[in-house]
């Protein structure tokens, strides 16, 4: 344990006495988080949760006009209390088919039609309702985008007021609402999301991130190169003392990373999320695991330092850039897309999202462990097959 402690240290001075090292490692995440906080500053105005609405009439009877009344007034408002910015139009297939490529560009959050047959068929349901406990009431179209967050709660947002407005009608009509309650439903967090809360766990991960690919890939693959793995393997260590005292200097790197992380995010920008929360010291624990066994594994694939130092920004700028840590990433065309869903950073940033209540992940939930963990498998087995301490001749 002693000479482990001794190694662990020794590696630690190391990386300690690069100016560079220390520059990208331990204070450019940070300086990159308050930076990207200042600029997106505007994420926390209130306004930026005002939903864009499109609504198509094609129907002006008088439960149309009830709808159409309801929601430009919630429209209306002003104030923290305005959730809808509506635009009203005529219904036809044309508008409908801009409109719903509006929504996919997202330049709008979603689209409402009124059919044109909506107040006849609401006209026959209150008719036939009485007789029969099996009518189906008049349905209202929503268009909105499932994997994207914004759209699925303007959706709805308009659903629970729609639902509200039938009730309300079929109640002038002297219709029974045994079979017609209003459901309550949660239209998204109960706190505003500000992007720095968006923003910190995601530095988390990315600090996490260049730990490993520069104080691993590259780092073992120049001590490789310049022989000084080949030293420390004549000395009295075994492979298994090398790569713990190895690897724990680089979860210390991480620990130190966290800490000053956390506390830039809590004493200066205010955030809300708590450092100790065991969603993201778990994910935390997951991420820091991830990335290390793809160091070594990578590692293991590159012949020298300019290899290392060439795939090690690669994989930095993809994996950061393609794996939704600043922005959203689930709306990217379709040759892209298939890297964001590869990708474990997209996994273990939405993951803990969302287990923090800040924002929904766009897929199964349980993809955010068992990717990762995929992850994991495949890097150890390759490097476990490929991977050296000393250079082979």
């Amino acid at each position: 344990m002693t000479k482990i402690i001794s190694l662990a240290k020794a590696f630690l001075k190391i990386t300690w006495r690069d100016r560079s090292s220390v520059f990208w490692l331990i204070v450019f995440p940070p300086l990159i988080m308050v930076v990207l906080s200042l600029i997106f500053s505007s994420f926390d105005n209130p306004e930026t949760f005002s939903f864009k609405v499109v609504l198509l009439k094609g129907s002006s009877g008088k439960s149309s006009q009830a709808i159409e009344k309801t929601l430009k007034e919630i429209s209306e408002s002003e104030g923290e209390s305005k959730i809808l910015d509506l635009k009203i139009k005529d219904f036809d297939e044309g508008t409908l088919k801009e409109e719903v490529e509006k929504l996919k560009e997202s330049k709008i959050n979603a689209v409402v039609v009124i059919p044109p047959d909506f107040d006849a068929r609401f006209d026959a349901w209150t008719e036939n309702v009485m007789r029969s406990s099996q009518a189906t009431p008049p349905e209202i179209k929503v268009y909105y985008l499932k994997e994207r967050l914004s759209s699925k709660t303007a959706a709805e947002i308009v659903k629970s007021i729609v639902k509200g407005i039938n009730n309300s009608l079929a109640k002038q009509a002297n219709i029974p609402l045994r079979n017609f309650s209003l459901k309550e439903e949660f239209l998204g967090n109960t706190r505003t999301i500000k992007y720095k809360d968006y923003l910190y766990p995601a530095i988390i991960i990315f600090a996490f991130l260049s730990i490993s690919l520069f104080g691993i890939t590259q780092e073992v693959t120049e001590l490789r190169s310049k022989q000084i793995l080949k030293r420390l393997h004549l000395a009295p260590l075994t492979p298994f003392e090398l790569f713990i005292s190895f690897n724990a200097s680089r979860v210390i790197l991480m620990l130190i990373e966290f800490a000053v992380v956390s506390a830039l995010a809590i004493l200066v920008l205010k955030v809300s999320v708590n450092p100790f929360h065991p969603a993201l010291l778990a994910y935390s624990a997951l991420s820091a695991a991830t990335f290390i066994s793809l160091a070594f594994m990578l590692a293991s694939l590159v012949e020298n330092v300019q290899q290392a130092t060439v795939v090690a920004n690669i994989v930095l700028q993809v994996f950061q850039f393609l794996g939704g840590l600043y922005f959203d990433v689930f709306h990217l065309p379709l040759f892209l897309k298939w890297i964001v869903y590869a990708n474990p950073v997209t996994y273990l940033v939405s993951g803990v999202r969302e287990s923090l209540g800040i924002l929904e992940t766009p897929y199964p939930y349980y993809l955010s462990y068992i990717v990762p963990l995929i992850w994991i498998a495949i890097s150890v087995l390759i490097a476990s097959k490929y991977f050296r301490w000393v250079k082979e001749q």
